[in-house]
């Protein structure tokens, strides 16, 4: 669980920093190009698109985003596969909602006996944990394998 919500903070700060920079260029453009008004809720309607469309794409096609690469979580349908379109765009609809509603599927997840989000279990969906691999992608050492190295007085 600790994992999942380190994943999702990282996650936040991301979006964060892709909303701060994408709603101060568009402000800018509408200012020195002088735009009406209601440019500024398209503005914000196509960076939630973007954000949606970059969640969808990194599901569906990688697995993970790289928050969840960050912290070894990948995102697998009941079957252990990729999710479909379907079942990404489901997710994160019924996520965005979930968190809205002062973070129920969070709470859900701390009730649930395999520790999966709500989102999660209305898409079917799932959150699995990678095992860590070294950097070289060599077997990680064991002590056993390493040599005894005594020192001489």
């Amino acid at each position: 669980m600790r994992q999942r919500l380190c994943a999702l903070v990282y996650e936040l700060l991301l979006l964060c920093a892709l909303a701060l920079l994408s709603a101060g260029l568009g402000t800018f453009l509408a200012y020195s190009l002088h735009c009406p008004q209601y440019i500024r809720p398209l503005i914000q309607i196509c960076l939630a698109i973007l954000m949606g469309a970059y969640f969808v794409q990194q599901w569906r096609t990688k697995g993970q985003t790289l928050a969840m690469k960050t912290w070894r979580i990948r995102l697998e349908d009941s079957s252990g596969q990729r999710p479909s379109v379907q079942q990404c765009l489901l997710r994160l609809v019924l996520a965005v909602i979930g968190y809205a509603c002062y973070g129920v599927t969070i709470v859900w997840a701390w009730l649930d006996a395999d520790q999966q989000f709500l989102h999660d279990r209305l898409s079917s969906t799932r959150l699995t944990s990678l095992p860590k691999t070294p950097l070289n992608g060599a077997p990680a050492a064991t002590t056993a394998s390493m040599p005894n190295h005594q020192t001489k007085p």
